[in-house]
């Protein structure tokens, strides 16, 4: 019994070592991700402060102003956004082709595409770059003050006159109305049966039964478009083409 209870003894010590030893390993792999992932989130943090840092480095008032004074050039155009498949189902994708949705009475901003403009811009992607939702992180927030405004009519209309020659941000964000189909489940079911009189036997199938709705929903586009402006011409703004939903 003594040289029974020894080895049994001996055994389950070796069990625990090897338990022991893979949660030891366990824990030391799973450090090493949590490790290496605040490196890699701290490195993109450092990273990104550094473009910051870089852009805001740019930045010139005089330039801003200079790039602001009375030219000869003009803007105008249509704050809209063409969809790409057009909205409410496939059918009338099909029948309607490309729609398009415009700002109503927004307001459209211009600024002119200095060196610390343009840095910021290309810093980031155009989903990134929205005025007045919240601050992007390397642009001088005077660089507001220097920036054009104006109004869209209904139609979403707007010009710019007096403008120097030279590349500009256009800037806009306004809701888009549009109408969409949603399914869903009413708590009902139905009941099919097949019978064969032949072969004295049937079959029966119990479906869920589903209601189809449209219904109106609203959206906000954003509007982040690089223009070139000539001098003593009016250049017009195209809509940009994209999928809206």
């Amino acid at each position: 019994m003594g040289s029974a209870s020894r080895f049994l003894s001996s055994g389950i010590w070796s069990i625990l070592v090897v338990v022991g030893a893979v949660l030891w390993v366990h824990d030391h792999a799973a450090a090493q991700v949590r490790s290496a992932s605040r490196h890699e989130a701290q490195d993109r943090a450092d990273e990104r402060g550094a473009i910051q840092d870089r852009i805001a480095a740019l930045y010139d008032p005089t330039e801003m102003a200079r790039a602001m004074e009375l030219g000869t050039g003009t803007l105008r155009g249509t704050m809209a956004v063409r969809d790409k498949q057009g909205v409410g189902g496939l059918l009338p994708r099909l029948l309607r082709g490309k729609s398009v949705a415009t700002a109503d009475r927004e307001w459209v901003i211009l600024l002119p595409m200095t060196p610390h403009v343009t840095a910021w811009f290309e810093a980031h992607s155009a989903d990134d770059v929205r005025w007045g939702e919240r601050e992007i992180g390397g642009l001088n927030p005077e660089v507001w003050q220097y920036a054009g405004r104006v109004r869209t009519d209904s139609q979403g209309n707007f010009q710019f006159d007096g403008l120097m020659p030279g590349r500009y941000l256009v800037l806009a964000h306004f809701p888009v109305e549009y109408t969409a189909r949603r399914t869903y489940a009413t708590g009902e079911y139905s009941v099919e049966y097949s019978y064969s009189p032949m072969f004295g036997s049937g079959s029966g199938a119990i479906k869920p039964i589903t209601r189809t709705e449209r219904y109106q929903s609203q959206m906000y586009v954003w509007i982040s478009e690089v223009v070139d402006v000539k001098p003593g011409v009016s250049t017009i703004f195209t809509p940009p083409v994209r999928d809206l939903i």
